[in-house]
């Protein structure tokens, strides 16, 4: 089950660099919870899908390197350096801490932090 998960959140970081809220929020259970590192809560997968897709048109780039993976369980803990610009070329670097749960193969709930 583990490789399954890896799978997801690896989908989960190509579906952000393509930019397609639509497909990410698919990872996701129907009920999922995601909280943003500024303490929005998001509920819902069809609310993901727009507040995820609000975002992703205000950026131009987006590039994600995963420092670290650990999954045990149905848990998972990611480290990950998310790199953005924007339609004026600003650049956004952020060292990301990511807490997951999953309920089969689909992320249930997502909690980020800001390094």
């Amino acid at each position: 089950m583990s490789q399954e998960l890896r799978k997801a959140i690896v989908k989960a970081v190509e579906t952000c660099q393509q930019r397609d809220a639509i497909q990410f929020a698919a990872l996701f259970t129907l009920d999922a919870k995601l909280v943003l590192a500024g303490g929005q809560k998001i509920q819902g997968r069809d609310e993901i899908a727009r507040v995820t897709a609000d975002y992703f048109r205000s950026i131009e780039e987006i590039r994600i390197e995963i420092e670290e993976m650990n999954v045990n369980g149905d848990r998972a803990v990611i480290r990950w350096i998310w790199q953005a610009r924007d339609g004026e070329g600003k650049q956004k670097r952020t060292e990301n801490t990511i807490e997951l749960s999953f309920r089969g193969e689909a992320i249930a709930y997502w909690q980020e932090a800001i390094e």
